[in-house]
């Protein structure tokens, strides 16, 4: 929002583009660039989501691996293989798609509120 609302043409032309995303991006994954600064690089170009309209659905992307992330290590991180956790799943989540609450689904699924805890241990935040 910085970035796509400035209040004068003057801040645009100053704005540091750069230092806002590696400062965001740090800021949102706890990851440090070199030596804890922001004007290493520019990753912001890698992607076109910031520039056609999708910088709020953009947070979804990460949403949903935190989601993923709980079902994984709580259902098939031990054994990916398992046939029924593999069926369980079919039956409760694919199952049924969109027909019901997807929320509620998957906290029937995991007997639970999701929580954070599975993806910060898997980006090395938590142990």
């Amino acid at each position: 929002m910085q970035i796509h609302c400035p209040s004068s043409h003057d801040i645009i032309q100053s704005t540091r583009t750069s230092e806002i995303y590696n400062s965001l991006l740090q800021k949102m994954t706890l990851l440090q660039g070199p030596e804890n600064r922001i004007d290493w690089g520019n990753g912001h170009v890698t992607t076109s989501h910031y520039m056609w309209d999708q910088e709020a659905n953009y947070y979804s992307y990460l949403y949903t691996r935190i989601l993923v992330a709980d079902l994984w290590f709580s259902n098939f991180h031990s054994n990916p293989m398992s046939r029924d956790a593999g069926l369980r799943y079919r039956k409760m989540i694919l199952a049924p798609g969109g027909s019901q609450n997807e929320m509620m689904a998957l906290e029937k699924f995991l007997g639970r509120l999701p929580t954070l805890d599975a993806y910060l241990r898997d980006i090395g935040a938590r142990e």
